[in-house]
């Protein structure tokens, strides 16, 4: 977990860029039908501008919703490391993957000119499982990895 102020903003910018990166890909491939690696290309403006909406959503209430949602469960004091991070991790897909599907929804599935509320929830669920594979397996212990060993 990062520590200093600099860590924390490196660690959120490489995690925004991950998620993006990885559930961008997914949903290429959903669409598309296919796995293709012309698939892992993301346009930089999107990946640039869904980066900024993840952060943005992130500071202003995913983090601090999440955390007090994980600490709900477990004492962060009394728990190991590993259970703390993984809660964190839980609680931060639990609510930032509604709040991204509902972006994902407007923007790229024209939710605003049809049944909004259905197309989010089949968004939610579609996204839900590989976000959440995707923050526990891939993209959380990489970015920590990367983030522990930047000195500071």
């Amino acid at each position: 977990m990062p520590k200093t102020k600099l860590q924390r903003v490196i660690f959120a910018l490489f995690m925004s860029f991950m998620m993006v990166f990885g559930m961008e890909s997914y949903n290429h491939i959903i669409n598309s039908g296919s796995f293709e690696w012309r698939l892992f290309y993301i346009p930089i403006l999107e990946l640039i501008g869904l980066m900024v909406t993840v952060i943005t959503l992130e500071t202003f209430i995913g983090g601090k919703v999440s955390r007090k949602l994980a600490f709900l469960f477990i004492n962060p004091q009394k728990s190991r490391p590993l259970i703390v991070i993984l809660s964190v991790q839980v609680t931060m897909v639990l609510i930032m993957c509604p709040m991204m599907s509902l972006v994902a929804s407007i923007v790229f599935k024209n939710g605003l000119n049809g049944n909004l509320i259905m197309i989010w929830i089949k968004t939610i669920v579609i996204n839900f499982p590989i976000a959440l594979l995707w923050q526990i397996c891939v993209a959380g212990p990489i970015v920590r990895f990367v983030v522990s060993r930047i000195p500071f």
